[in-house]
């Protein structure tokens, strides 16, 4: 590893001599000294154009196409429309007065009996 202008400079050609690739391949990776800034040279690239119209499905397997298929389904499928509406969720005891209003109107005797025995057996 020689001199080099940035961090993310030294940290590449590490990673490159880990993995096998020489200082000759840093020429047609790199270009300037900003690593978002790079750019492959065309010499000998091919197309991935040009590698799919070969006839085969590259390392795609059956479980891969379903999974492509079921995507396309999804991503394709048109919203069910509603027939009607859809109702609001309302609260369970909604019907029933407050307490503070049924104190203050008063109770009859039977409701305080009521009363009464519900809150024991609370």
């Amino acid at each position: 590893v020689g001199k080099f202008r940035s961090q993310d400079d030294r940290a590449d050609a590490e990673l490159r001599q880990l993995l096998g690739n020489d200082s000759a391949d840093n020429e047609t990776s790199l270009t300037g000294s900003l690593p978002w800034r790079r750019q492959r040279k065309d010499i000998g690239r091919v197309s991935l154009g040009n590698v799919r119209n070969d006839g085969t499905n590259g390392n795609l397997t059956d479980a891969d196409d379903e999974i492509l298929e079921s995507l396309v389904k999804t991503a394709t499928k048109i919203p069910s429309t509603r027939t009607a509406p859809r109702e609001r969720k309302r609260t369970r005891h909604a019907d029933r007065k407050s307490l503070r209003r049924t104190l203050r109107n008063g109770l009859s005797e039977e409701e305080r009996k009521h009363l009464a025995t519900f809150i024991k057996g609370y």
